[in-house]
């Protein structure tokens, strides 16, 4: 295409200014061999499975249960009524309870055969419901406290009225005296 374009031989004359890369192929010295098959060894044939093992037989005795009824006592809080001033007057006074729940007998004190009292202190709200409840004093210590505090808690009472209006009582204290002798 350049010697067309130049104008013919003049261009054959002149030396290339870009010089030849020639490729050599270069021949192994040394003819290279076909790798030899692989041979396979024959499978080995499987060993037979062991016999099969008898089962263990143990005798296993039967376990001696003996189940004997324990009575669980049933709680009737001896309440100190006077101690919640209440009038069963017409409901211009004194708060009136409406719902009592009764507070179970811990397992543990059933069990041992204890029996003691809560002494509880609360607030009886406008709406009749027991709030700020707490434990005063308690024999024995901690037993009881949990099974008074969950059934305290329950109570309802009719508020006290007074002028038309509800309002809250303070620092009601309430005595539970838990006795074996009174559930049976």
């Amino acid at each position: 295409m350049h010697y067309l374009t130049q104008g013919g031989a003049a261009s054959t004359t002149q030396p290339s200014s870009n010089p030849a890369i020639e490729f050599i192929r270069l021949q192994p010295e040394e003819p290279t061999l076909p790798e030899p098959p692989i041979k396979l060894n024959a499978p080995t044939p499987k060993a037979a499975p062991p016999p099969a093992l008898a089962s263990p037989t143990m005798a296993i005795a039967a376990p001696n249960l003996t189940l004997t009824a324990q009575k669980i006592p049933r709680v009737t809080p001896h309440l100190n009524l006077q101690a919640l001033d209440i009038n069963f007057a017409p409901s211009t006074g004194n708060a009136i309870p409406t719902l009592r729940v009764e507070p179970q007998y811990p397992f543990r004190a059933s069990q041992q055969g204890i029996e003691g009292w809560v002494e509880v202190e609360f607030t009886i709200t406008e709406q009749g419901t027991v709030n700020n409840l707490h434990v005063v004093n308690s024999s024995p210590a901690i037993l009881f406290d949990r099974a008074t505090v969950r059934a305290v808690s329950r109570w309802q009472f009719k508020p006290r009225i007074e002028g038309g209006k509800a309002i809250a009582r303070h620092q009601v204290r309430q005595r539970i005296r838990y006795s074996l002798e009174a559930s049976q």
